[in-house]
């Protein structure tokens, strides 16, 4: 499929998509925060550079993107030029992440992750929905590694 903007355009494009402080993560750390819980934001000392981080309950968050990290859900837009780069740049992501669990998992760090879908365009927004309530019950608990995302959350460990 033909791009529809120029090669300047899209680079301009595709650089202005963050690493950080995205929409979904703003809007998690805001319930979280809503929540009375406090954090630390990309802690350079940990694996991955979580996008937040509970030192007391020994937790971390990543708010992933669905497109960026390879999503199965629904609402994954899917790439319609240089699909090669894409999928390799997608699965290396993949690679890095599971990686990057094992590491924390490794350190005894609890890990949640919560997909894009879980908190892009919902109704009743993210903070207060029942989803908040489960991983605010979660980030309380004694779960190893939970997964948020539009088909709901799941504990894996």
């Amino acid at each position: 499929m033909v791009d529809r903007v120029d090669k300047q355009t899209r680079h301009r494009i595709m650089r202005a998509n963050r690493g950080k402080n995205t929409g979904p993560e703003v809007s998690v750390r805001k319930a979280f925060y809503s929540k009375g819980f406090r954090y630390r934001l990309h802690d350079r000392n940990l694996p991955g550079r979580p996008d937040m981080v509970f030192k007391p309950q020994k937790a971390v968050v990543f708010v992933h993107g669905c497109f960026w990290h390879g999503h199965s859900c629904r609402r994954k837009p899917h790439a319609k030029s240089n699909c090669s780069y894409w999928q390799q740049k997608i699965e290396a992501n993949k690679r890095r992440d599971l990686e990057t669990r094992n590491e924390l998992l490794q350190k005894n760090w609890r890990i949640l992750v919560i997909w894009e879908c879980a908190v892009r365009r919902r109704k009743p927004p993210f903070a207060e929905s029942a989803d908040i309530e489960l991983a605010v019950s979660w980030l309380l608990g004694s779960g190893r590694l939970a997964i948020l995302s539009e088909k709901g959350f799941d504990e894996c460990l």
